[in-house]
């Protein structure tokens, strides 16, 4: 697994060095290939995730860590409620664990990649701030509050080629989804992922209400990505599921194999 800075930019499928990165402390953190111009995902069937009979408890699975993954069931305690996945062989997993010195934590993040599909991951996000479309990067009061539906936030975003809004259940919960790709990145795009990406949560910030800078950690989407954008509500907030490649055949190709592990997946 690649070795990358301790200030990395979060993408939906990659994980990309700052550019003013200049070594020092490191963590290990997975990385994918680059993208491809797709068609927007629509007409696909729907996400399904009713969580499997006789399930481990929490107490019994295994704490989800950074690094490659044995086959088994993971707990993840970081969204409100406490949640078990179970994987089988190839996985690794990144974690979001503490901000940067002097950085807040304003989001959850955890990101599940998978050997062969090298393009693709699922992402599960628990954010609490969005980053204004309508602003650049490094303008002032760029960060806004959290819209009261997510979904319909990334269906009217001028920058994604959006499907039809669906509902689904998740581990027994009713969902809202959408399937989209990035169909255009700002003019003044921002310098840690060479401009070819829109700009989505903020997950660790040096200041709370923006502008952003070069060494924040960001979740979002690079150019030419294919994502499904899942969300639903676990200890009182919006939990975003988000199932990304970066490009259409890698998207069709991982999607199948992302539903069989969130049919697992098993909340409370």
């Amino acid at each position: 697994m690649p070795r990358a800075s301790a200030r990395i930019v979060l993408l939906s499928f990659l994980l990309v060095v700052s550019a003013d990165c200049s070594g020092g402390d490191t963590e290990e953190g997975p990385s994918t290939g680059g993208g491809a111009t797709p068609t927007a995902a629509t007409g696909s069937t729907g996400p399904t995730g009713t969580g499997p009979s006789g399930a481990t408890s929490i107490a019994e699975a295994q704490p989800l860590a950074n690094g490659p993954l044995v086959p088994g069931v993971y707990a993840i305690e970081r969204f409100g409620e406490p949640m078990t996945i179970t994987l089988g062989e190839g996985w690794e997993a990144f974690v979001y664990e503490e901000p940067d010195k002097n950085e807040t934590r304003v989001g959850e993040f955890v990101a599940l990649f998978n050997a062969e599909h090298p393009a693709a991951n699922v992402a599960f996000l628990l954010p609490t701030r969005v980053v204004d479309h309508e602003k650049d990067w490094d303008e002032q009061g760029n960060l806004a509050p959290l819209p009261n539906d997510l979904v319909a936030w990334f269906a009217e975003h001028p920058l994604h080629d959006a499907g039809a809004t669906s509902e689904t259940t998740i581990a027994g919960r009713p969902a809202t989804f959408l399937d989209m790709s990035v169909a255009d990145v700002p003019k003044n795009g921002w310098p840690a992922c060479g401009g070819a990406c829109v700009l989505w949560f903020p997950v660790s910030v040096d200041r709370e209400e923006g502008p952003l800078t070069t060494e924040d950690l960001v979740f979002g989407g690079a150019l030419d990505e294919v994502d499904r954008q899942i969300v639903l509500e676990v200890g009182g907030q919006q939990l975003l599921i988000d199932i990304g490649a970066s490009d259409q055949e890698s998207w069709d190709a991982f999607l199948p194999l992302a539903e069989e592990v969130l049919a697992t997946l098993t909340i409370g």
